[in-house]
């Protein structure tokens, strides 16, 4: 055994809190290549792999996704893509769908419609999102004035008439008060593209027969329109 080899393995076997700055480099198996920063948009303090020049990193506490040079252990908030612009009200819409489809997401759904219309319903939701378990919508509001005037809508008022059986309003940081929040309503807020859950929804009754509607609207603009669907192997249809 060389001299070097005997040298390593000496240090390997050294208890840890005894080793040095040096000792550490030595053994390819240890913290070293980790990293730790803080979250740029919330300060939670999160661990991420140097696996390279850039490392990617999701911050469990206000879901950012981010980016870390590895040799200067800088965070770097990705900007938000053209098309998701969160400075207009469908570029909103559009980050909210994505962040409530993603399966890390705390408010995950597996679809989601986005600025839908439809002549069949009343209303015309920003994003509703849906899987077996539940429906959940997302009003978007880019100023107070809209906000208020939501309100007025028969809809809001006669809650049972109305999308979603969990209710987010979405808006910039700080835009909406929690406290003016009327009853039952979640409030999410929007900085960069970090989204913050400030007050989850309550369970609400929802109006099936405008979601089913939603449903019903969707299966025809993809094609699948009227009919029998059948999905049993080997079915045999009964000749007439």
């Amino acid at each position: 055994m060389g001299a070097d080899s005997e040298i390593l393995n000496n240090k390997r076997m050294r208890n840890t809190e005894d080793m040095s700055e040096n000792d550490w480099t030595l053994d390819f198996g240890n913290a070293r290549r980790f990293g730790e920063i803080a979250c740029p948009v919330c300060g939670q303090s999160l661990r991420y792999l140097k696996s390279g020049e850039i490392a990617g990193v999701f911050c469990e506490s206000c879901h950012a996704r981010l980016k870390v040079i590895t040799a200067t252990n800088t965070p770097i908030v990705p900007k938000p893509r053209k098309q998701d612009d969160l400075s207009t009200h469908s570029g909103l819409c559009l980050a909210v769908a994505q962040w409530c489809v993603n399966r890390r997401a705390p408010l995950y759904r597996k679809r989601a419609v986005v600025e839908f219309v439809s002549a069949s319903i009343e209303e015309s939701p920003d994003v509703f999102a849906f899987d077996k378990y539940c429906s959940i919508l997302y009003e978007i509001k880019m100023s107070l004035a809209d906000f208020r005037a939501d309100k007025k809508k028969r809809f809001r008022q006669e809650s049972q008439d109305g999308l979603g059986e969990r209710r987010y309003f979405v808006c910039p940081s700080g835009l909406i008060p929690e406290e003016k929040l009327p009853p039952h309503w979640g409030l999410i807020y929007v900085s960069r593209d970090a989204f913050k859950i400030i007050k989850q929804a309550e369970p609400v009754t929802a109006c099936k027969i405008a979601e089913m509607s939603i449903i019903d609207s969707i299966l025809d603009r993809e094609n699948i329109g009227h009919g029998v669907l059948l999905y049993r192997k080997n079915a045999v249809t009964a000749e007439k």
